[in-house]
């Protein structure tokens, strides 16, 4: 059996669109994570007005608690069941939200925030780390 690091883009994206289906997938709690994402607003040194870019956002949870603190939030995923789900769910937030995936397998931003994010939030693709740094702004920073 292959490993999730193994696996083509595209059947990851099949894998979480079947679990995005049902709401708050991961069961995030706004009590627990909240004071975690203003913790790291401040420890970054985000302004209201700056630029984030979630990768990795599933259903925008997070995108959606950085929009709350005033920052143009974009969260961006393979998964169209969870982009679908974070519209929804966290739209009226500011917080906008894209699918990204090329036919290559791996996601492309390049026309979309090329060197703009003051700020790039990964919670664990090891498989993107690397792509993503390139989307940060001059002294832009990366959070995990």
């Amino acid at each position: 059996m292959e490993t999730f690091h193994e696996m083509r883009p595209t059947e990851i994206s099949k894998g979480y669109d079947e679990k995005y289906g049902s709401s708050n997938y991961f069961g995030y709690r706004i009590w627990l994570y909240r004071p975690f994402v203003e913790a790291l607003v401040a420890r970054v040194g985000l302004r209201p007005g700056g630029h984030l870019l979630d990768a990795g956002c599933g259903q925008g949870f997070f995108t959606w608690l950085f929009a709350e603190r005033g920052l143009n939030a974009v969260g961006v995923d393979v998964s169209a069941a969870g982009v679908s789900s974070a519209r929804d769910i966290y739209s009226s937030s500011g917080a906008k939200f894209e699918i990204y995936l090329n036919l290559d397998g791996e996601t492309s931003l390049t026309a979309f925030l090329q060197g703009h994010a003051r700020c790039t939030i990964l919670r664990s693709s090891k498989r993107s780390m690397g792509s993503q740094t390139g989307f940060l702004a001059t002294f832009g920073r990366m959070a995990f």
